[in-house]
């Protein structure tokens, strides 16, 4: 199997990760995790509808899940050139990061979430969801599953770009 490396991409040149490694990000990870009974719940619809459907590299989203959970004293351990260039950002910014869109999407979608607060997203945005008031597209704090999937789609089809935790294309 070959697998088509983007030189530019943060984790390839990180040098961090052996390229051994990466041939092994699939989707077949989170399947098995999928078929394992102790997964939670919760845990595979996430899954389900947005690692999986958005081809999330699973290795990328547990090096950022790592690193955003962990405490700041604990972060001074760990490799941050695994890590989302865009991720870290947020991580070393929190004020930035607006209520509403859960952790786990800043872990995933760390560029999408950059394109969304504080890029050319905003304007987007506003546009697509003229009228519609936030109380409307959150429900417990928390943006929907269906407008985090409306703005995913809005994020590529406006840029063009392979998302930053993306698979490998193999």
């Amino acid at each position: 199997m070959t697998l088509n490396l983007n030189n530019a991409d943060y984790l390839v040149k990180s040098d961090r990760v052996d390229i051994n490694e990466l041939m092994k990000d699939n989707i077949e990870l989170y399947r098995n995790m999928l078929s394992n009974k102790d997964t939670d719940e919760t845990w595979k619809v996430f899954i389900e509808h947005f690692l999986l459907p958005y081809r999330i590299s699973y290795f990328k989203f547990i090096y950022n899940k790592e690193y955003y959970t962990a405490s700041i004293q604990t972060r001074y351990s760990l490799d941050e050139k695994k890590v989302s260039p865009t991720l870290l950002f947020f991580t070393e910014v929190p004020n930035i990061r607006e209520e509403g869109y859960p952790e786990w999407f800043y872990m995933a979608f760390p560029d999408i979430a950059d394109w969304v607060i504080l890029g050319e997203g905003i304007p987007v945005l506003k546009q697509e969801f003229a009228g519609i008031s936030k109380e409307k597209l959150i429900i417990n704090g928390q943006y929907t599953w269906p407008y985090l999937k409306m703005v995913i789609e809005l994020y590529k089809s406006h840029t063009n770009n392979m998302l930053e935790c993306e698979m490998y294309p193999n």
